[in-house]
């Protein structure tokens, strides 16, 4: 299935979008953390945009001779790195 930008995905199907859990994404919610959701009745749902929005705020450039993070990620700290 081509999952274009204006696609709506439930939770199952963006934690595999992202490559983690159901359940982290629900912690992620729960703690205010993590990509965009919308409500949509008593269903969460996610775009597939804001999906891709979030991960590219949130990938952590690594330099290879060092393994560390990029110094320009600092302010990224407090987020943690994706699981």
């Amino acid at each position: 299935m081509t999952q274009g930008d204006e696609n709506y995905l439930d939770t199952n199907e963006a934690a595999k979008f992202l490559d983690v859990s159901p359940k982290t994404l629900r912690n992620w919610r729960h703690a205010g953390k993590g990509p965009a959701y919308h409500k949509l009745h008593r269903t969460i749902r996610y775009l597939v945009r804001d999906l891709r929005e979030w991960q590219r705020r949130e990938v952590r450039r690594i330099d290879p001779r060092t393994g560390q993070s990029d110094p320009r990620d600092a302010h990224r700290a407090s987020t943690g790195p994706l699981r």
